[in-house]
């Protein structure tokens, strides 16, 4: 009968395992025996694949991702210089950049024949439900290139285990990059299973900047397929594997093509072999199991199963055959457990998994208490501790000579014993409230431990009350009330804190009160002062020069200064008076106490002298230059912020001066700021509202007359004010930093027109130190050139000598780079500015513009005529072409020709004009030859 039920029992779980079989129900389980197996093989690559890696080291070296074009073109170059056999792209090319760097990209594609595969994959379209979307390489990309499909698909377990063969990109059955490196013919359907046993450590790596560096050598290149794709962490192309953990797209890319190319595709067994398996496992079974006891009958169950996968195991390793053995393991268990539970009482099994489940339970809770960052103290009957983590032990012992945080555990002990007094206080006030009130939101404490070190601790108080259940003789048991005090030292997030509010209120370097905190205290006693006979004034004091102490001596250094100047400044002022700093070196003073207007005048030119002294300060001087400007309050009813803007418009000026300048502010001044504020927010409104505009000057050869070139001039026809004169809207934009824009729109707009006219003339295009500096001068010029399609030998680009009192090896670098280009530059207003004879010693310079000031006084200042002919002499042993500006009378013209000048400009050879009025200068319609570049 024994035999007879079990095996009723054995042909039930065989029947019900089968069923869960058909459901694929053990499919998760299966597919973790698969994953483990690979980690036997070991299995070598087939040495026919590369990968070229852009890792952390590359991007570094070659910049920011996305990186130029024309770099892939390089690495295109270079594999095919190596002779690599196929090279491919797990990139995505789908969008345009800057054309100059597709136009060299895909010059490398058409050097390298049809040797290149470019990455296609399809993506979710945004906003548009589960519809997909095809990412393509760009047209001129493509047309030079194999296409290749890079999609992968995680299962639901999110571990890409298999690749697909092709996949379907706009309507067309794309083969996917594995299959086309592998030599794939054939368009298959369908994925296949990876052999992740292939030791992927072992397939040849190379960085991108090993290959472009040249330290690769080409025999390992020579004859391989080549994959290259991203490693570096940031770029975050990184895939889930069996065996492998994470690892880059392109290296399971380069896996998936091996295993095609050592035909290691993975190949599950069907249905009919699982249950042959099982039935096999269960006759096994029942045959032993007739024939020994128990124990030995559990160790055959072991047995049977490491056995079973052991030969699974094997034949995977060597054929890729994988046996799906989840089947025959359940049914083997099943076995297992059946005559486990005849030879063990189930009541007894149940209790004792109540009890491990309640001690684990406890382990738990102890681990989250003991392991918490905060301290946590657990009381049971009011104040009496039943249990305290070690963090609060550490608390408590900190700064107590009573306490030994490492031996005693505060059992049993009063919580009053080992807090601190304050601490054990509040903790009283809580557990005096009724049971169901205890519970408080977070408290703090700020105590004084041993050495008067100030504490702060962050608290919070909870109660748990416990039902008391039954005793065994069925009387009902009280309820145990346990009390939670979680507590934290905030010390230092309060003294955080406490910094914080200083710095929003003072300055951290000269602690002054900074701006906003001096306007609240100049309005509280602009608001005491009414009626009173004062002279109330808000000064504004700007130090100069402290710009260039911080850049040749240091940051400390000028530091040093500030705090030296707020001690200078306090010394002059009264007890009511009050000072602050808007940072930068600008400094607020609130004069309340002066009686008379003369009083405090004198006293600010006082504190200006003083603030002028010399600075010394580790072997180190200083010289600073100091600016103020002044506002009465004549209405203590209106804000501080009012006058302080006075003082601000009266700082400008007083800036402008020459000298330590005082300055009282003007109602006009006011509406100079006003009237200059309006003019740069119209200033942005003009680009959308078309009113820039270029004018054009010619520039004449002064050897034979012929027209040679032309200076583009930028003007303003305000929507309502008319024409703005450039020497009011250029200082405006260089300050806003709209003269980086203003410059690249000129520049297009000049080369566009240039490009236009008949005969290859130069056009003559100014741009400011701030498109050096702060914008990114090579890229514009490239861009205006591309678009116009105007030859670089035809732009020349004017600057002025404040541009070299900026970042000179900056300004160098960009100036080399241009030049190499094909460029020239020309120094405009020569004779103005700084000392402009080192400057054309060490800077590129093409022409030097001699300035009009010098041209105009020619017919009657010998002194001109001799400056004239020393800069043209000067350039010409420099191999520097002279023009002169501001022509406008034939005597002129005639002297600078004798003088040897090069080039003329001015209104006696034509006024600024239309762009379309210089080409009909170039077509002969007033007179004018013209002269191609070269010619």
């Amino acid at each position: 009968m024994a035999f007879s039920r079990q095996s009723i029992l054995g042909l039930v779980a065989f029947s019900i395992i089968t069923i869960i079989t058909l459901l694929n129900l053990l499919e998760p389980i299966d597919r973790f025996l698969r994953d483990q197996r690979f980690g036997l093989d070991g299995r070598p690559p087939s040495g026919q694949i590369i990968t070229v890696d852009i890792d952390a080291q590359s991007i570094e070296r070659l910049g920011a991702w996305p990186w130029k074009r024309r770099i892939y073109g390089e690495i295109v170059d270079r594999l095919v210089a190596y002779e690599a056999a196929d090279i491919a792209f797990d990139i995505d090319f789908s969008s345009p950049s800057d054309p100059v760097e597709d136009a060299l990209f895909a010059a490398a594609l058409e050097r390298a024949g049809d040797t290149v595969i470019l990455a296609t994959f399809n993506q979710m379209a945004s906003g548009q439900g589960s519809s997909l979307f095809a990412n393509e390489p760009i047209e001129i990309l493509a047309k030079h290139a194999w296409p290749a499909s890079v999609n992968v698909f995680a299962e639901d377990d999110s571990i890409v285990r298999s690749v697909p063969f092709s996949d379907l990109v706009n309507g067309v059955q794309v083969q996917s990059l594995a299959a086309v490196v592998a030599g794939e013919t054939r368009i298959q359907r369908g994925s296949f299973l990876l052999d992740f046993g292939i030791d992927a450590a072992k397939i040849d790596r190379v960085s991108v900047i090993e290959l472009l560096d040249g330290t690769v050598p080409a025999e390992s290149i020579r004859g391989k397929k080549v994959i290259i794709g991203a490693s570096a962490s940031e770029l975050r192309d990184f895939f889930p594997v069996p065996n492998l953990g994470i690892i880059s797209g392109h290296l399971l890319q380069a896996l998936a093509a091996d295993t095609l190319i050592q035909k290691r595709v993975i190949e599950k067994s069907d249905f009919n072999t699982e249950i042959a398996i099982m039935a096999v496992m269960g006759l096994i079974f029942l045959l032993i199991r007739r024939r020994v006891g128990w124990g030995l009958a559990q160790l055959s169950f072991i047995l049977q199963i490491g056995a079973l996968e052991g030969v699974a195991t094997a034949i995977q390793v060597t054929s890729g055959y994988a046996l799906e053995t989840a089947a025959a393991h359940l049914f083997v268990i099943s076995f297992s457990v059946m005559t486990t539970l005849r030879e063990f009482d189930v009541r007894k099994i149940l209790l004792a998994i109540t009890e491990k489940r309640a001690d684990n339970t406890q382990k738990i809770l102890n681990r989250i208490v003991n392991d918490n960052f905060d301290g946590i103290v657990i009381l049971k009957e009011n104040d009496v501790i039943y249990t305290a983590n070690a963090v609060a032990r550490a608390l408590f012992a900190d700064g107590s000579d009573r306490i030994d945080a490492g031996t005693d555990d505060f059992k049993g002990r009063r919580f009053q014993d080992v807090a601190s007094a304050a601490f054990a206080s509040a903790l009283s006030n809580a557990l005096s409230k009724p049971t169901r009130k205890r519970e408080t939101g977070p408290q703090l404490i700020e105590e004084t431990i041993a050495g008067d070190r100030r504490r702060v601790i962050e608290y919070v108080v909870t109660q748990s009350v416990l039902e008391g259940g039954f005793s065994m003789s069925g009387v009902a048991l009280p309820e145990t009330v346990y009390t939670c005090v979680n507590f934290r030292d905030v010390t230092e997030k309060k003294r955080a804190e406490e910094n914080l509010a200083f710095i929003a209120r003072f300055d951290p370097v000269t602690e002054l009160a900074n701006r906003t905190h001096f306007l609240d205290q100049a309005d509280e006693l602009l608001a005491n002062t009414k009626g009173e006979k004062a002279c109330p004034a808000i000064v504004k004091i700007a130090v100069e020069r402290l710009e260039t102490i911080r850049e040749t001596l240091g940051q400390d250094f000028a530091d040093d200064i500030l705090r030296l100047i707020a001690k200078r400044i306090r010394k002059h002022l009264g007890f009511i008076d009050l000072l602050g700093t808007q940072g930068d070196g600008q400094f607020l003073v609130y004069f309340a106490s002066a009686s008379a207007r003369s009083l405090f005048e004198a006293e600010i030119a006082a504190i200006l002298e003083s603030v002028t002294q010399p600075y010394y300060h580790n072997g180190n001087g200083a010289v600073i230059g100091a600016n103020a400007g002044v506002a009465i309050i004549e209405d203590s009813s209106k804000s501080a912020g009012l006058y302080v803007r006075r003082a601000d418009a009266a700082l400008i000026k007083a800036r402008a001066q020459p000298g330590n300048a005082i300055v009282t502010f003007e109602p006009f001044m006011e509406l100079n700021i006003q009237t200059r504020s309006q003019l740069e927010l119209d200033m942005w409104r003009a680009f959308e509202r078309d009113e820039f505009h270029l004018a054009y000057q010619p520039q004449i050869a002064l050897a034979d007359g012929q027209l040679c070139g032309a200076e583009a001039l930028l003007r303003w026809r305000h929507a309502e004010r008319g024409r703005i004169s450039p020497a009011e809207f250029i200082p405006i934009a260089e300050q806003s930093n709209l003269i980086v824009e203003l410059g690249e729109w000129a520049l297009e707009r000049a080369c566009q027109d240039a490009a236009t006219w008949p005969g290859r003339i130069k056009i003559a295009v100014n741009v400011s130190p701030a498109q050096f500096i702060h914008g990114d001068l090579i890229k514009s010029v490239q861009k205006a050139l591309f678009n116009s399609g105007l030859h670089v030998k035809q732009l020349d680009l004017e600057i002025t000598e404040s541009l070299f009192i900026e970042d000179q090896i900056r300004v160098l670098n960009v100036m080399g780079e241009l030049r190499a280009m094909g460029l020239r530059f020309a120094l405009d207003d020569f004779g103005t500015g700084y000392s402009s004879l080192g400057y054309i010693q060490r800077f590129p310079l093409d022409k030097i513009k001699i300035d009009q000031s010098f041209v105009r006084d020619m017919g009657f200042s010998p002194q001109s005529v001799a400056i004239i002919r020393s800069v043209v002499n000067l350039a010409r042993d420099l191999g520097i072409e002279t023009i002169a500006e501001g022509v406008e009378e034939r005597e002129q013209h005639q002297l600078l020709k004798l003088a040897g000048c090069t080039y003329g400009q001015g209104y006696l050879y034509g006024k600024p004009m239309t762009a379309a009025g210089i080409a009909a200068m170039l077509t002969g319609n007033h007179g004018m030859k013209k002269r191609a570049v070269g010619e």
